[in-house]
C-alpha cells in the first residue's frame, strides 16, 4: 500500500547518509549543459528555416520532447527496479532514484531561464507556473535528501509528456488531423494523461492526508500550492485537447476541412497553432 512506511529507521538513514549531494550538483549542472547544447543542435537545424517566433517554439518543444522521454524511461526504471520506494515515500532514496530528479531538476531550471532570456514569462503563464511548482517541490527534495518517493511519482507524468510533445511536434509539420499516425498518438496522449497525469496527483494528494505529520510545514505547503498549481493547469490541458482532438471529429464537414487546410499547409500557409504547456 502507498505510503505504508512512516518511520525513518536506520536502514533509511543509512541510504540517506550514503548520498553525497555534491554528485546531485553535478548531475544538475550536466543537465543544465545538456539541454543547452540539444537547444544549440535544434536551432544550428532551424534557424533561417522558420520565421522567429517558430523557430523558437519548435526547439523549446523539441527540447521539452526530448526531456521527456529521458525522464520518462528512468522514470518508470526507477519503479520496475525499487518497487519498494512505494513503502517509504519520504524516505527511501539511492543514487538512481536521487540522479533522476536531479536531472529533471536541471531541465526545468533551464527551460524556465530560457522563458526569461525570450520573454515568455507572461505570454506562456502556464508553462511558467508549472516551472515554478515543480522546481520549488523538487530543489527542496534534493538538498533534503528527502521526498524521493513523491517526486518520482510527481516526474511520472513526463510519460505522458512524451506523447504531448510528440503530438504538438507532428501538428508543427502540418501533419493531417486525419492520418493514422497523428490519430494514434493523439488517443496515446488523452490516455496516458488520465493514467500518468490524474495517477500520480491523485496518489500525492491522498498520501499528504495521510502522511502530513511525517513531512516539514515547509514542504507540506509548497507541495500542496504545487498541487492546486497543477490540477488547475491539467484541467486547461485536458479541456484544450478535448476540444482540439475529440470535438473536432464530431463537427460536420470536419474532414472536408482537415483536407482543404492540408492542402494550403502544403501550399506554404502556416498554421495557427497553441502552444501546450510541459
Amino acid at each position: 500500500m502507498l505510503g505504508l512506511y512512516f518511520g525513518e529507521d536506520s536502514a533509511y538513514s543509512h541510504m540517506r547518509d550514503n548520498i553525497d549531494w555534491k554528485c546531485g550538483f553535478l548531475m544538475f549542472l550536466f543537465s543544465l549543459s545538456f539541454f543547452y547544447v540539444v537547444n544549440i543542435l535544434v536551432k544550428n537545424r532551424t534557424q533561417h528555416k522558420l520565421p522567429p517566433a517558430e523557430e523558437w517554439k519548435w526547439r523549446n518543444v523539441y527540447v521539452s520532447w526530448v526531456h521527456s522521454l529521458i525522464s520518462a524511461v528512468w522514470t518508470l526504471l526507477c519503479v520496475a527496479i525499487y518497487p519498494e520506494l512505494f513503502h517509504g515515500l519520504i524516505y527511501h532514496i539511492n543514487y538512481f532514484t536521487y540522479l533522476c530528479i536531479t536531472f529533471a531538476t536541471g531541465y526545468f531550471v533551464y527551460d524556465f531561464l530560457d522563458l526569461c532570456f525570450e520573454g515568455k514569462v507572461l505570454t506562456l503563464w502556464e508553462l511558467t507556473a508549472h516551472h515554478i511548482a515543480v522546481v520549488s517541490m523538487f530543489i527542496y527534495n534534493v538538498v533534503t535528501k528527502a521526498q524521493i518517493g513523491f517526486s518520482l511519482i510527481a516526474l511520472s507524468v513526463e510519460v505522458n509528456s512524451v506523447f504531448l510533445h510528440w503530438r504538438k511536434l507532428l501538428q508543427m509539420e502540418k501533419t493531417p488531423f486525419s492520418s493514422k499516425y497523428y490519430v494514434v498518438i493523439k488517443y496515446l496522449n488523452l490516455a496516458t494523461f488520465i493514467v500518468f497525469r490524474g495517477g500520480p496527483l491523485t496518489i500525492i494528494t491522498v498520501s499528504l492526508f495521510t502522511l502530513h505529520e511525517h513531512v516539514s510545514l515547509v514542504y507540506l505547503v509548497c507541495v500542496s500550492i504545487s498541487m492546486v498549481v497543477m490540477d488547475i493547469i491539467n484541467i486547461v490541458l485536458l479541456y484544450r485537447f478535448i476540444k482540439s482532438d475529440i470535438l473536432r471529429d464530431l463537427r460536420p464537414g470536419t474532414k472536408k476541412s482537415s483536407r482543404a487546410k492540408h492542402l494550403n499547409d502544403r501550399n506554404g500557409n502556416v498554421m495557427d497553432l497553441e502552444h501546450d504547456s510541459n
